[in-house]
């Protein structure tokens, strides 16, 4: 039997309002709220998107789940996790400062957040898998006790893997700081000495300080210091900066998927997806920029499965603007690896069937 992915647009003429009633709507019609039980402890697995950026899922749609949540009497919270890199989200004050900075009262919402993997990013617990990569996986440790978790994605492009969804949402995000560092182990870029004109933009840019300059003022990676998190081969504008995306970008990817597989292992069931087309751009929300969407907003996947949302997200986008756009934004990079790597192991499955609301 295919999965169900469910597919409700927005009209140019929507309110944020009627957006989010509509939302609540596919939120039932695909089955969400049946998979809470009474005094559920549902996790709501988001991103506040870093400072200056705009993307992030808008705070009245998350108000909208939280209410689908309660009606189902499930007990609801706000989860997020610490991230890899410096900056505003990389402990728990300034991450709650920025999402309050960006409409996520409580008050407001109707949930409390919480930041699952402590002040710093330590707090994690390890999980057998047993797959290629890694025998144990090492999670937010909120993930232990938590019963229900409901992902919302905004769709976008990635510079590590080319497509960001549901996956990357809980393979990545719900991963403790040591997760995500074990997921970008591989990821160590190269500076091309004929090509750094020395600018130091890399040098300023870097979240951990890993590039330096050298005797012949030519930039170069600390690789003891790099963490792999690309961005240093986004703000190069001179091409000096690369990575060899044939083995890196698949072994990230494949990584992400299984650090997915272990964040819904004891809850293959209790696990609902919902994917936002909105403000789609080439680069994910973890940039401190505002980035111009590529195109019009599309609207919202809801599904029980993370390999048929995502697939469905990609096709739709395509679809809208009449070519690979994934592949067009990042050439090197075979998006479709997370895909069948997560069908493969066994998290989802890729015929889907798209009910239009």
């Amino acid at each position: 039997m295919k999965s169900k992915v469910y597919l409700k647009r927005i009209a140019k003429t929507d309110t944020k309002e009627v957006t989010a009633l509509n939302l609540k709507r596919a939120f039932i019609a695909a089955g969400l709220d049946k998979i809470i039980e009474k005094n559920d402890l549902v996790g709501i697995k988001m991103t506040f998107g870093e400072e200056d950026n705009k993307g992030y899922i808008n705070p009245v749609f998350v108000k909208g789940i939280v209410e689908c949540i309660k009606q189902a009497d499930g007990k609801p919270f706000i989860a997020e996790t610490n991230t890899l890199y410096k900056g505003q989200r990389s402990n728990t004050v300034d991450h709650l400062n920025l999402a309050l900075k960006h409409g996520f009262n409580p008050q407001y919402i109707g949930a409390p957040i919480i930041i699952g993997d402590g002040l710093l990013g330590h707090e994690q617990f390890e999980l057998e898998i047993d797959k290629k990569y890694f025998k144990t996986v090492r999670l937010a440790a909120f993930l232990k006790d938590t019963d229900c978790i409901i992902s919302l994605s905004h769709v976008t492009g990635h510079i590590l893997s080319g497509f960001a969804g549901s996956l990357k949402n809980i393979g990545m995000g719900l991963a403790s700081r040591a997760g995500k560092l074990n997921q970008h182990s591989n990821v160590l870029p190269e500076v091309k000495p004929n090509k750094c004109n020395s600018c130091a933009v890399c040098l300023k840019g870097c979240p951990v300080k890993a590039i330096a300059i050298n005797k012949e003022n030519k930039a170069f990676v600390l690789k003891e210091l790099c963490i792999g998190c690309g961005s240093c081969t986004a703000l190069c504008r001179f091409d000096a900066i690369e990575i060899s995306w044939s083995s890196t970008s698949r072994e990230l990817q494949e990584k992400m998927v299984e650090y997915a597989f272990g964040a819904i292992k004891d809850r293959i069931n209790k696990t609902g997806y919902v994917n936002f087309l909105t403000h789609f751009t080439k680069d994910c929300d973890c940039l401190s920029k505002d980035s111009t969407p590529i195109i019009d907003d599309i609207g919202m996947l809801v599904s029980v499965d993370p390999v048929a949302i995502d697939k469905a997200s990609v096709e739709l986008i395509n679809e809208n603007v009449g070519k690979d756009i994934f592949k067009e934004m990042y050439p090197e990079i075979d998006y479709s690896i997370q895909l069948k790597y997560a069908e493969k192991i066994g998290i989802g499955d890729s015929n889907y069937e798209l009910i239009k609301l």
